[in-house]
């Protein structure tokens, strides 16, 4: 073995001695052990390399079996499916089957649209009150029974201090009866119970909920008036002296007849951009008044307000001050570069990326900006800068602008309108307040019909329903002091709108004609509407057009009402042909 090995070193043992002998020998061995680590560890390498690539062709081999049998599958369940579409294309059962899988599509597929966004509510300490909601399922996807709840919001699984016993949990107010397919509506029953540590308004939100996923369009207000035992809630009484203000001299629109300085503002929009067929939602009977949003002015400087009473200041959802008291001045502000909203109140400020909402605890609480002006035209002493209920102020990305809106019940906002004056008779101002309650509603419909949050789509962009200046003459609570008989037509003719076909319909109206009225598609194109035809006016013959001449005419109206002893129904049906009378909420 020595002699093999030394000769594969290419030695010669002939010529070494005994100690270089045994340390080639070690050498020699040391070399032989080498080349068998070496044969030994190309062995292993080998080994591995060939089970990897076995262990890679089996998981090949399997992914690809699997492939070809989900293939397989797939075929046999469009087979399948089309046998089903065959036999059973007008079967429900293979409708709701086909469509239950949709539960789980992408969140755009899951929308709602609330009957109504917001709700005025009374509620005593310790008591329970039965409320009911009703949402229309607006998107593709089926709304499961027990996998579809209203809950607390605006964020998951909030508290609430309204939480009754037969609630499901602290947040989950009520759920689905049944399946609610796209198309149909949903009622939620719920109890709400009146804590015994609040007074005054609170606003409690709720909305629709799949698993963890708010369904989209269903946010719905409740602005909840908690009353301490022994409180009695009263509206600001008028006095006498402010009812009789307007005796000095008219302010605006309808007076008398003859001097046009007396009706030259008596107007709804002249450019009316409206191409539907003019009609909204049903006629039928409301569960309670709506809430209508104005917008009043828009500004690019911040705002200062006080109230009456305390108030509460909202971002968004997020409560920034609560309970403020009456005369405590909030100062609120938009930064038009970095569209950041400011709000301070006794010495304490916050800056927000949402809009800014000054809420009042007690119904019926005035706010006054005390940066707006608008003077009253026979007494610049008057600046009508004062409006009941909740003051919102928010920008519009879409037009740049910075608005102040209030936002109050359809029937206050009448109460301040600026459309007549003190001196025109009653029975006229019924004429001018359904009419007006009608323009309104319409606009309030539509926004619904289109799933616009608090807005109409005239004013979509803009986060509310109706402008103070256009549409209608809104002048608040210092014109509602002012006009007793309004406010007594209001009263008189309360829920009362102008429908075509069982439909609340848009009517405009104007100043004067000049011995007829236009047609709807003669001024401003689009659809024609019916009860929008060209009519003669009698009454107004002789005399110029003043206004866009669609609708009715304000000044004849005055005539034949006053002086020729037509009804408010009938001279409203006369202007407003093919129509009826519908009372919509009590």
């Amino acid at each position: 073995m020595k002699k093999r090995q030394f000769s594969r070193l290419g030695l010669d043992l002939r010529h070494i001695g005994w100690k270089s002998y045994n340390l080639i020998s070690k050498k020699a061995m040391e070399q032989e052990f080498s080349w068998t680590g070496l044969s030994i560890s190309l062995f292993i390498a080998f080994f591995i390399v060939f089970a990897s690539a076995q262990a890679l062709s089996m998981i090949y081999f399997s992914r690809e079996s699997g492939a070809a049998q989900a293939q397989e599958e797939s075929a046999a369940r469009a087979a399948d499916s089309s046998a089903k579409t065959r036999q059973s294309l007008f079967s429900a059962d293979y409708w709701r089957e086909a469509a239950i899988p949709r539960a789980s599509a992408a969140s755009e597929e899951e929308k709602g649209r609330p009957e109504r966004v917001d709700y005025f509510l009374d509620l005593k300490w310790n008591s329970a009150a039965s409320h009911s909601v009703k949402i229309k399922n607006t998107g593709q996807a089926v709304w499961l029974k027990g996998k579809v709840f209203l809950e607390t919001g605006p964020y998951l699984r909030s508290i609430s201090p309204f939480r009754h016993e037969n609630w499901l949990n602290y947040y989950r107010l009520a759920g689905l009866a049944k399946d609610v397919f796209p198309g149909e509506t949903a009622e939620f029953n719920f109890t709400l119970k009146g804590p015994a540590n609040i007074e005054g308004l609170v606003q409690q939100n709720i909305q629709l909920v799949a698993g963890e996923k708010i369904i989209a369009g269903t946010a719905i207000r409740l602005f909840i008036t908690v009353i301490k035992p022994g409180a009695i809630l009263t509206a600001p009484a008028v006095s006498a002296s402010a009812a009789n203000a307007a005796a000095a001299k008219p302010d605006f629109c309808i007076a008398s007849v003859g001097n046009s300085a007396d009706y030259a503002n008596c107007n709804t929009d002249a450019k009316e951009t409206d191409n539907s067929d003019g009609l909204s939602e049903s006629a039928v009977l409301l569960p309670a008044e709506p809430i209508i949003r104005v917008g009043l002015y828009n500004t690019k400087y911040a705002q200062r307000a006080v109230a009456d009473s305390a108030y509460d200041i909202f971002s968004g959802q997020e409560l920034l001050f609560s309970n403020l008291p009456a005369n405590q001045t909030a100062i609120v502000g938009f930064d038009f570069n970095t569209k950041k909203y400011s709000v301070t109140a006794g010495g304490v400020a916050y800056y927000r990326d949402s809009y800014i909402r000054l809420v009042p605890k007690k119904k019926n609480s005035v706010f006054t900006l005390l940066d707006f002006e608008r003077r009253v035209k026979w007494n610049t002493n008057l600046n009508d800068n004062q409006f009941r209920n909740i003051i919102e102020f928010r920008y519009s990305a879409a037009t740049g602008n910075f608005w102040a809106i209030n936002e109050l019940p359809i029937e206050s906002y009448l109460a301040g309108l600026g459309e007549t004056t003190n001196y025109s008779p009653v029975e006229f101002q019924k004429v001018m307040a359904v009419a007006a309650r009608t323009y309104a509603m319409y606009h309030y419909n539509r926004g619904l019909a289109y799933n616009i949050g608090g807005a109409s789509t005239k004013h979509a962009s803009e986060y509310f329903h109706v402008d103070s200046v256009y549409d209608q003459v809104y002048l608040g609570y210092g014109s509602e002091k002012r006009m007793s008989r309004l406010i007594q037509a209001i009263n008189e003719t309360r829920g009362a709108v102008i429908a075509y076909d069982n439909k609340v319909v848009v009517t405009p109206y104007f100043s004067r004609s000049d011995g007829h009225t236009r047609d709807w598609v003669e001024v401003w194109g689009g659809q024609a509407k019916p009860w929008l035809k060209s009519v003669a006016v009698v009454e107004d013959q002789g005399e110029a057009l003043w206004g866009h001449g669609v609708g009715m005419s304000a000044r004849a109206a005055l005539i034949m009402t006053r002086d020729k002893g037509v009804s408010w129904q009938n001279t409203l049906k006369y202007f407003y042909a093919g129509t009826d009378l519908k009372k919509i909420y009590k």
